[in-house]
Order: structure tokens, then C-alpha cells, then sequence
């Protein structure tokens, strides 16, 4: 039987290692966040970001720093918060509700609307689960300015989405 080819793909998902947890010096992740800035500003393949963080704590300081660097592309942001089957559906509720506030107070901020969308994630399946959680996800967009976001200590960014 001879090989198939697979069809030409219609994105990548490029993942940034060192990003949130790495355990590097401090001098190798201010290099790196001056990588990545440059990177997300200026990639016009870049179609989209996806970032993931734990659903335990979401935005944290280099969340928020990947996002503002980020929206000035008018390109779409989704959040997925991962672990998401390590909470109870309450925290879970409560996680979400909280990650889309800080998503339309960044849309408050532009001028033009940008879809900022955000998830629940967990790898295991809701059957398999101690506490099974839905995954829902959640739209914003809004045109009036009101009060920037409130950075926090919080990690877990790891991919990106790019056209071929």
C-alpha cells in the first residue's frame, strides 16, 4: 500500500517553551519576554493567540503582559483555562465568570471590537472525573472604555496559533 499524503495543513499551533513555569534564570526570561514581545506584535502570520492557564489562577502578570502586547493586532484571543477537572463546577462557574470580566475590560479599552473568547479545559473527561465540569464557552466584545484591568500574580501561557 503506498503512503498517503495528508492534506496541507491550514494552521500550526506553535507552542512557547520557557513560557510561565520555566525554571531559568531571570536574566534568560526577561531575554525571552523581549522575544516573545517582538514575536506577537510583529508575526503577521499569526492568526490568533491562544493562551492557556490554570483555571486555579488565571492572569497572571505575564498573562496580561502576552495580551496587551497582543491586542493592538486586532486579531482574536481565546483563554483556555486549563485543570478545569480540579474544580468544583462552583469554581469553575466562578473561574470563567472571572476571566471573561478581565477579557471585556481589555475590549472596553479598544477601539475597534476583537473577539476575546474564553473556555474551560480539562484533559480527563467529564466521566472520568472526581468533579466533572462543562465546558462552556463564553464571547465578548465592547466598545467603551472604562477601568484598565488589575494585573495579579498568577502563570500558564503556552500556545499560539499561526496560518501556514
Amino acid at each position: 500500500m503506498a503512503p498517503v499524503k495528508a492534506p496541507d495543513p491550514i494552521a500550526f499551533l506553535v507552542d512557547l517553551p520557557g513560557y510561565g513555569y520555566a525554571e531559568v534564570s531571570g536574566s534568560a526570561k526577561y531575554h525571552w519576554q523581549g522575544l516573545l514581545s517582538d514575536y506577537v506584535q510583529t508575526r503577521t502570520q499569526l492568526s490568533g493567540l491562544i493562551l492557556m492557564m490554570d483555571a486555579r489562577r488565571p492572569f497572571t502578570d505575564l498573562d496580561c503582559q502576552m495580551v496587551e502586547w497582543f491586542l493592538p493586532t486586532g486579531k482574536p484571543v481565546h483563554v483556555l483555562l486549563t485543570k478545569a477537572d480540579k474544580l468544583t463546577n462552583s469554581e469553575n462557574a466562578t473561574a470563567l465568570r472571572e476571566t471573561r470580566k478581565m477579557l471585556e475590560r481589555y475590549a472596553e479599552q479598544l477601539a475597534a471590537p476583537v473577539p476575546l473568547t474564553a473556555q474551560l479545559f480539562s484533559s480527563l473527561s467529564a466521566a472520568a472525573s472526581k468533579k466533572p465540569s462543562k465546558s462552556s464557552l463564553a464571547g465578548c466584545r465592547c466598545r467603551k472604555p472604562r477601568q484598565r484591568p488589575r494585573f495579579s500574580n498568577r502563570p500558564n501561557l503556552r500556545a499560539r496559533v499561526t496560518r501556514a
